[in-house]
């Protein structure tokens, strides 16, 4: 608790000493622009619908594999023991899928927040010059301010109009 209260109190002096020397400041909630941001909500559904389709594969194997497993019964020892030898061989081989998977559905989502946020940046950072303001803060940051100051909802008005 201490080291938050710490933390808001140097922020608040950076700004506050930072200001002293800015003509012209905005605030901006970054979080509430990320989630209006249409590129937000689209790359969510395709990474649902990614997630589905894994879940309906790995689904689909271990299924096989019961299928696999409930038939060892009725083999001969010897046919049992290449059964299950394939059914291990089954089980790696979901596991491998799923890690992969799993990796690839990481990177691809951390891609797209990564390319998210530079959208949001560049968009910021070309209305602070338009503008000519010296700084924009996230909102987290600050315990009050002018609601004039805001520039949020024209930051997402702006993000939002560039869809194909």
């Amino acid at each position: 608790m201490i080291r938050k209260v710490a933390g808001v109190m140097l922020v608040s002096v950076f700004f506050w000493t930072t200001a002293s020397f800015c003509q012209s400041i905005a605030v901006l909630d970054f979080r509430s622009v990320f989630e209006g941001y249409y590129k937000t909500k689209d790359y969510e559904n395709a990474l649902n619908a990614k997630r589905e389709e894994v879940r309906k594969e790995v689904e689909s194997r271990l299924k096989k594999i019961e299928d696999m497993e409930s038939k060892l019964a009725t083999y001969n020892k010897k046919r049992q023991e290449k059964e299950k030898n394939k059914i291990d061989k089954e089980r790696n081989d979901l596991e491998n899928y799923q890690r992969e998977q799993l990796l690839n559905l990481r990177k691809e989502y951390q891609d797209k927040l990564s390319e998210i946020r530079n959208d949001i940046l560049n968009v910021v950072e070309g209305y602070a010059k338009k503008h000519k303001l010296d700084m924009v803060i996230d909102k987290s940051l600050i315990v009050y301010n002018k609601e004039t100051l805001d520039i949020t909802e024209k930051i997402g008005v702006i993000l939002n109009s560039k869809k194909k």
